[in-house]
């Protein structure tokens, strides 16, 4: 390791890399994840700010489930336990995430490209919630605390298994929380 033990490693990346350490996970769309950062220092940062709307941190994540009468998805809310230092309330969402649009290219005419759903490429079965992204239940303009330090945004590529199978070298293991279910 070249950087000093005093020098935070913060990841931002669309899936975690377990086999190595950072002070905080920020997993998902890198130009997501940095207009978010740029709107929280604010002041000079926001002109580098392109969505349209600021992003709120999620209570819950949503599930679809398919019925048995349809193959159309239903939405139902899963409450997860968002840290071990203190429990949230539970929001219900009312309706299923909608597209993007809240993205729109800068003020100078460039063109971003945003993957809108990277699981379509990725061999991941999105009816499967096993072995699906939990990317794809998070509701529009929403982040997710997975656990402490650890957050997802729009276009992360992390399994349920991936959560569990967590293998944690944090000195204080209290810091752990448990993964939302998914039912």
């Amino acid at each position: 390791n070249m950087l000093d033990k005093h020098v935070p490693q913060i990841l931002i990346n669309r899936e975690r890399l377990p086999h190595m350490n950072f002070d905080a996970e920020l997993l998902g769309d890198s130009d997501v994840i940095v207009d978010h950062l740029c709107r929280m220092l604010g002041s000079d940062w926001t002109e580098l700010c392109w969505c349209k709307e600021e992003l709120t941190e999620a209570k819950t994540l949503n599930t679809p489930t398919s019925s048995p009468r349809s193959n159309e998805a239903t939405i139902e809310t899963v409450e997860g336990e968002m840290s071990t230092d203190s429990t949230r309330d539970s929001a219900n969402s009312m309706s299923p995430p909608l597209g993007d649009d809240r993205f729109t290219p800068g003020t100078s005419g460039e063109q971003r490209n945003l993957s809108t759903d990277s699981t379509r490429d990725s061999g991941i079965d999105p009816d499967d919630p096993q072995k699906s992204s939990l990317a794809a239940y998070l509701p529009s303009n929403k982040y997710y605390m997975l656990k402490k330090r650890r957050y997802m945004f729009s276009g992360a590529e992390v399994d349920l298994n991936d959560m569990n199978d967590d293998s944690e070298t944090e000195s204080d293991s209290s810091e752990k929380s448990e993964t939302p279910p998914l039912h």
